[in-house]
């Protein structure tokens, strides 16, 4: 059977939350710059999913037009809904010539595309590592202000020399102004 006598701790339990030790600023600073680093790499990293997944959405819609293609051509399909013509022998030797010269335009038109996404890839990289170099440029010149700021307040202030050593050897030049201005 169960007991009937049930014993509870003596010690009040703590059911409030302890809050977290205050930021001071220097934390805080370095806080806010490692979240502007996470920000600026997650929108890079985000426009780069974005340009990929064009590419990709591009990619798939040729493969579905080439795939309507070739079933089309395999159900024996024309390839144009116009009634076709008798040609001579030499409308079929322009014919094969113009589909020669547009699956060379075609050609040349993806090397193209494959060199423009490349290179914009390039740009990409080259865009992001500038903007790496802008951040830590940045970081060196506040770093190189606060040093700045520090030596100044360590350099003891100067002040002016004291008359006694620095009026003596001024005597001989004032001289001669004292007895010319006076007469």
């Amino acid at each position: 059977m169960n007991p009937t006598h049930i014993t509870f701790p003596t010690t009040p339990r703590e059911l409030r939350l302890k809050r977290s030790p205050a930021i001071d600023s220097g934390n805080f600073v370095k806080m806010q710059e490692a979240l502007a680093k996470g920000q600026i790499a997650l929108q890079t990293d985000n426009e780069a999913l974005r340009l990929r997944e064009e590419n990709l959405q591009a990619y798939e819609q040729q493969l579905r037009e080439l795939q309507n293609l070739v079933q089309s051509v395999k159900s024996g399909a024309s390839l144009s809904t116009a009634p076709t013509p008798k040609k001579s022998s030499g409308d079929e030797s322009a014919l094969a010539l113009g589909w020669n010269k547009l699956h060379r335009s075609r050609e040349l038109l993806e090397v193209e595309q494959r060199q423009l996404s490349d290179d914009q890839h390039v740009l990409l990289q080259a865009r992001d590592g500038l903007r790496q170099k802008e951040i830590a440029l940045a970081a060196r010149e506040q770093a190189v202000a606060l040093a700045e700021a520090q030596l100044k307040l360590a350099e003891p202030q100067l002040t002016k020399p004291s008359r006694g050593l620095f009026g003596l050897t001024r005597v001989p030049f004032k001289l001669p102004n004292s007895v010319f201005n006076k007469s």
